[in-house]
């Protein structure tokens, strides 16, 4: 970081100095993307077992966004997450948590490309119905779908198969 400091102070002030520091920090893949640091004694290529602490980590930010919680910690810490009993009632916490709503709003969204509904234009003399509160109804519908079917624990093909559908009063 010093390096960064003085490369940015060389060509100017203390203020320089500090905002090359700043974007430096910023923009480093390490600050922006969570890593994982595979063990030195495993080969290129060579499947490994995270730590108990890492799969809190993953479960809490992909079910969450968020960091994982005190139980989840300790859940981790004790062992509770190497058993399939343990995992499978932790997961069911943290699914019937309402930080869980991450889960669709975010993941959903990102996969299913939701937010893209924001960016479209059909023909008016087609669809003259079509407005940005129906485009953000559409896409909250497929989110309130997604979300009943993890918490159901149905399979991922009835977002293909369903009769089943959200709708408000647009």
């Amino acid at each position: 970081l010093m390096g960064l400091y003085d490369a940015g102070r060389d060509g100017g002030t203390f203020d320089d100095g500090v905002r090359t520091i700043v974007q430096g920090v910023l923009t480093r893949p390490e600050f922006i993307f969570r890593f994982e640091r595979v063990p030195e004694t495993v080969a290129a290529g060579q499947h490994y077992r995270i730590s108990d602490l890492e799969l809190a980590s993953r479960l809490s930010y992909f079910l969450w966004g968020s960091v994982p919680d005190d139980a989840l910690v300790e859940a981790a810490t004790s062992g509770q997450l190497k058993t399939s009993a343990g995992l499978e009632r932790h997961v069911k916490r943290m699914l019937a948590d309402p930080r869980a709503d991450s889960l669709s709003t975010t993941f959903a969204a990102q996969w299913l490309r939701l937010t893209g509904l924001a960016d479209v234009h059909p023909e008016p003399t087609i669809f003259p119905d079509f407005t940005k509160d129906l485009a953000t109804a559409m896409s909250r519908e497929v989110e309130l779908l997604f979300d009943s079917i993890v918490r159901e624990d149905r399979p991922i093909t009835d977002l293909l198969t369903t009769d089943d559908t959200f709708f408000n009063e647009v």
